[in-house]
């Protein structure tokens, strides 16, 4: 008897230990994980400045309903400036958690991943306190027309940020299908 409760205490051990070693930036009153719901790309093109935003979002998080992700739409052989937003839209009013990630730059890190078959360029411009990139802010340039996909990732990579997406753990990831078009 004593044996199977010390089993079942050492088994209910790990699991918390487990479930308690995830990226926790900021802890909310009640303990919980802050929670990102939503990702803006905000595409402003250098040539007429106007600004399109490509938006996807996952109010209940994971599991649950499906995202809604919009599909990118941007000219070919253009050039664009990016700005990155990371919001928690589950509260009112919604949490900007875009500047929690700008305070805490040296351990955060974005990344774009494209597919093969999309003719788009990424220059991260931001950089933190060791110049190291960040990823909130870019230019974008675009090539011939296609189509492919890009998948964003927000890394957390606190002490051991070395500007490459191996370290760490992901905070936040989606992928949009994006079309270079006339």
């Amino acid at each position: 008897m004593k044996k199977n409760l010390f089993k079942f205490l050492l088994i209910l051990a790990t699991i918390g230990i487990i479930a308690n070693t995830g990226c926790k930036k900021k802890q909310l009153p009640d303990d919980e994980e802050e929670l990102i719901t939503t990702i803006k790309m905000n595409f402003k093109n250098t040539a007429t400045n106007a600004v399109t935003t490509f938006t996807a979002r996952d109010l209940d998080g994971e599991g649950g309903n499906p995202p809604v992700i919009d599909n990118i739409s941007l000219l070919a052989n253009a050039n664009y400036e990016l700005t990155l937003e990371f919001l928690n839209e589950s509260v009112n009013p919604p949490e900007d958690i875009t500047e929690e990630i700008e305070e805490e730059a040296d351990d955060h890190l974005v990344i774009f991943k494209k597919s093969t078959s999309i003719n788009i360029s990424f220059n991260i411009t931001d950089r933190d306190s060791k110049n190291l990139p960040v990823g909130l802010k870019s230019t974008v340039a675009t090539g011939a027309i296609s189509n492919g996909t890009i998948t964003v990732l927000l890394k957390h990579q606190p002490g051991v940020k070395n500007g490459q997406e191996a370290p760490g753990s992901v905070d936040y990831e989606v992928t949009f299908n994006v079309n270079l078009t006339n």
